[in-house]
């Protein structure tokens, strides 16, 4: 039964940028500077829940925001955002457009779905437009570099090697790539922040 979508990813909620629960993290820089950028908000106020998980609709709105909320040319053809998609459906419908996403099967986009690591990947690689590049090239040197490359999705590699390639990649829970890639698992919000933060960054230098 689908319920009212949290207040981080409600247009208009607060935005400030100060959250109590980040003090000390990990990502505790980037989180305050996705939060500056206008990119995330809080679960509720002055609280970001960093180790918590994401959904895709929520990710794709960080996403749609990152390049000013663009209005798109119309619906998404996905069919099953739910009743209570009006707060991500011009995101959704805007990343579509640009193929930026396909969904998970046909006219399915799961927004309520966990959004996983090497899935993050794929659609920045896809919004950056990039081939892969220098980071296909090292695709050997990471495969023997990180204990679970094999459990990298074959749709997926590409993108994560043009991810770690980039330094948009960082651990599950520091901003080091570490040994561990972890692609199959949902992203927390801390790792959401680095990686956008990250890939901006990256973008604007090309």
């Amino acid at each position: 039964e689908e319920s009212e979508p949290p207040v981080s990813e409600e247009p208009g909620s607060e935005t400030s940028g100060i959250f109590t629960d980040v003090y000390g993290h990990w990502a505790e820089s980037y989180i305050n500077e996705a939060a500056g950028l206008g990119l995330i908000n809080g679960m509720a106020e002055g609280v970001y829940v960093p180790d918590s998980t994401m959904t895709r609709a929520q990710f794709v709105t960080i996403l749609w925001r990152s390049q000013g909320s663009p209005k798109p040319g119309g619906p998404s053809s996905f069919t099953d955002l739910g009743a209570y998609s009006g707060w991500y459906a011009d995101a959704v419908a805007w990343a579509e457009e640009n193929s930026i996403v396909d969904g998970v099967a046909v006219g399915q986009f799961d927004p309520d779905g966990q959004v996983t690591r090497e899935q993050i990947a794929t659609i920045l690689f896809r919004m950056s437009g990039d081939e892969a590049g220098n980071g296909q090239q090292y695709a050997t040197i990471y495969e023997q570099a990180f204990t679970d490359s094999a459990s990298v999705g074959s749709w997926a590699e590409e993108a994560v090697w043009w991810a770690i390639y980039h330094e948009i990649w960082c651990g599950t829970n520091s901003t080091d790539v570490g040994t561990v890639l972890a692609p199959t698992q949902a992203a927390d919000r801390a790792q959401i922040a680095v990686m956008m933060v990250r890939y901006l960054d990256y973008t604007e230098e090309v």
